[in-house]
């Protein structure tokens, strides 16, 4: 295992290691979180692997709100309103998940969880990846996640599916 900190180089390295498939650690604005390419089945596969878990949905983080669009199938009033008013932030929205988003993202809801994190070294790393990066809790399930040291580090889920 390697530690980099947070640099533009850090994030290019994690970068060639997402697009070969692998997984790879990061702090988002509430935890730690493993990052890994949410449409490549075999690294959510490992992802799941490594966390200790099968069958739960995975978070996705975007680093601009219109990059939702690959995702989630229909932007609803509800969904717009949460996101104008709380996005970037420690709110994920559930949605109704586009038919590409693979089954192992979703765990069989038809719904995703995507966020905009509100910390602009998670989003520059998010950026890295063009459309969005999971970003489940970097540890064993089961077990409470390691929040970064941030005055924000909390979590908070609504569902724009109305």
């Amino acid at each position: 295992m390697l530690i980099y900190p947070d640099s533009v180089e850090a994030r290019e390295r994690a970068a060639r290691v997402v697009a070969a498939g692998g997984v790879f650690a990061f702090r988002t604005d509430t935890f730690y979180g493993l990052g890994a390419d949410p449409f490549d089945a075999g690294a959510l596969r490992a992802l799941n692997e490594l966390k200790g878990r099968d069958g739960k949905p995975i978070l996705v983080l975007v680093s601009d709100p219109e990059f939702t669009g690959r995702l989630v199938a229909r932007r609803t009033r509800a969904f717009d309103a949460l996101s104008e008013r709380h996005w970037p932030g420690a709110l994920t929205i559930v949605a109704k998940a586009r038919t590409e988003v693979p089954e192992l993202i979703t765990a069989g809801t038809g719904t995703i969880g995507v966020r905009l994190p509100d910390d602009e070294g998670a989003r520059a790393t998010v950026r890295a990846f063009v459309v969005g990066l999971t970003a489940t809790s970097a540890n064993p399930a089961g077990r409470p996640p390691a929040p970064p040291h941030s005055p924000r580090a909390t979590s908070r889920a609504a569902s724009a599916s109305s």
